[in-house]
């Protein structure tokens, strides 16, 4: 159980001012002044013992520490710090800020709070109120930046810091009322339902290959597929969508960081296979690769340069290999490729 921290004061700032200080960075990476990251990213340096699926679950785990909880032997061994920060916007993120800087950490509901962050960074969750609560600290953030920028303010980190702060104090009336907030969410709750009924009626079909810790969901064209809906049912990090004829694959966001919880299966650099399908392909479309060490690198073949799961089918290509041609290829290049980059090992 945590004692409450009244007297601590933990503090927010942004990234850059952050560094004037000794800090803590949660969900990111160490800054130069950083005593300790709380962080699932690869190569943040958070203690062994303290990983967690998500950076929110960390900070419970180090404040366990603080409290004399389950890991108490380790006190010593842990620096504190009076100021927090994280140098990119995200719910894990804020999730984050909010334990560390909440008066009274011992009054939180860890599962709920952890709930909201898997439900952010990952897609799924418990509990659907954590869904909803996700998608609305990520419009918020997503507006209050929109506003910033259009006011002059350009810097990422002041924009940042300003994003959390607005974030952080609207936090407490947002888990009181999703309801009111039910414009924010409404679509994608939709979908996830509609996705959900669509599987159990089989007009979306998942198939996984477990041995290869993939996965192929096929739907038809124009049918919205909720990411959400399909995680709930598969665990593959290697994710293959076939929208109609549109083709594209991409690694889960699970397969970059440090997760505990269960094994993932490396990742195999898929950049070769861009190539052979870039020598197959007869409509002009160019296949790329995100690379290998992106948090969620896709592979498809695309009119522009970035093509993410979250934007659907915009970006794509039209392209000459049908869907059968391209699983077969897909399975043959996974097969005699071993996979060469985990978050474990680093590069």
């Amino acid at each position: 159980m945590l004692r409450s921290r009244r007297d601590e004061g933990m503090k927010f700032l942004p990234f850059e001012e952050a560094q004037s200080y000794s800090n803590i960075v949660v969900d990111g990476a160490p800054g130069p002044r950083t005593v300790i990251a709380l962080s699932h990213w690869p190569k943040s340096g958070t203690p062994q013992e303290l990983l967690r699926d998500t950076s929110a679950a960390i900070a419970f785990a180090y404040l366990d520490v603080l409290a004399g909880g389950p890991l108490g032997s380790h006190t010593a061994g842990y620096p504190r710090a009076k100021i927090v920060t994280n140098d990119h916007f995200d719910v894990d993120g804020l999730v984050s800020l909010y334990i560390l800087t909440h008066p009274d950490p011992s009054s939180l509901e860890r599962g709920k709070l952890t709930d909201i962050a898997s439900a952010g960074d990952f897609r799924t969750f418990e509990q659907l109120g954590s869904y909803q609560a996700a998608i609305v600290f990520e419009k918020l953030g997503q507006q209050e930046e929109e506003r910033l920028r259009a006011t002059g303010v350009s810097d990422y980190s002041e924009l940042c810091g300003a994003v959390y702060s607005s974030a952080l104090r609207r936090f407490d009336e947002v888990l009181g009322d999703l309801r009111a907030y039910e414009s924010f969410w409404s679509s994608e709750i939709d979908e996830y339902r509609m996705t959900k009924e669509d599987l159990e009626s089989g007009s979306v079909v998942l198939e996984e290959v477990p041995q290869l810790d993939l996965a192929f969901v096929t739907a038809p064209e124009g049918m919205p597929i909720s990411r959400a809906a399909v995680f709930e049912r598969s665990h593959a990090s290697l994710m293959t969508f076939f929208e109609g004829p549109a083709i594209r694959t991409f690694y889960r966001y699970e397969s970059w960081v440090l997760l505990v919880s269960r094994s993932v299966r490396p990742r195999v650099d898929l950049s070769g296979l861009a190539m052979r399908l870039n020598e197959l392909e007869q409509s002009g479309a160019s296949w790329r690769f995100g690379g290998v060490r992106a948090i969620i690198p896709v592979l498809a073949p695309l009119t522009s340069e970035i093509a993410m799961p979250e934007g659907r089918n915009s970006g794509l290509a039209p392209t000459s290999i049908g869907c059968q041609e391209y699983r077969e290829i897909l399975l043959g290049f996974l097969e005699k490729n071993p996979p060469s980059w985990s978050p474990w090992k680093g590069d």
